[in-house]
């Protein structure tokens, strides 16, 4: 696990308790219904790449958490308009993310890795932008399931609590964080997925 993102889920463990059941009924929502809401939850996702982006990369005399501010207010803000353009672009960012942390064990040079993260980034806006709905319910999805794991995390934090096994299981775990992460995401695809297709939805 990289120290980000260790660092991160000791801050929603070190988090009042009571944030636990909002992040829930957000994360639900977002899982079962995220593509009703899908301009404010592809916002989030920008808000979220921003924020993620600037922790990482930000100059070393801010705090991590105004860092995250900063980072997330700025794309998210980028996000809003033109509203037709953020999903392909989100499509596209997603997939060369994936496709550069595929690369990365591999130790090719950094050039390769740039040439393969452009085309994936080009192959799959271009798939996003045809293929716009299912990339919306596809990150909803994964939201959804990322702030009930937060809400996990915030639950878990109190060694009394009967979630802190589960938490410290999944912190400690290469493979139970992927898991818990990957199976509410594709539970939360195949609702909305079912939900779009018997309202059909005009939005899109």
């Amino acid at each position: 696990m990289s120290d980000s993102l260790h660092q991160l889920l000791e801050f929603w463990k070190g988090c009042d308790s009571l944030l636990a059941l909002p992040l829930v009924a957000a994360g639900l929502v977002l899982m079962l219904a995220g593509w009703r809401l899908w301009q404010p939850a592809v916002v989030l996702a920008f808000a979220a790449i921003g924020a993620g982006f600037a922790v990482q990369f930000g100059p070393e005399a801010f705090t991590p958490a105004l860092k995250a501010l900063i980072g997330g207010v700025a794309l998210g803000a980028a996000g809003v308009r033109p509203m037709r353009y953020s999903v392909p672009i989100l499509g596209g960012v997603l997939g060369a993310a994936v496709v550069g942390m595929l690369l990365g064990p591999l130790g090719l040079p950094h050039a390769a890795s740039w040439i393969a993260g452009g085309l994936a980034f080009i192959c799959l806006a271009a798939l996003s932008h045809v293929y716009r709905q299912q990339v919306v319910i596809l990150v909803t999805a994964f939201e959804g399931a990322v702030l009930v794991l937060f809400a996990l995390f915030v639950a878990s934090g109190d060694p009394q609590s009967i979630l802190y096994s589960a938490g410290q299981l999944i912190q400690g775990s290469p493979v139970f964080l992927p898991i818990a992460v990957i199976v509410p995401t594709v539970v939360g695809l195949a609702l909305q997925l079912a939900d779009a297709s018997r309202q059909k939805s005009g939005g899109f």
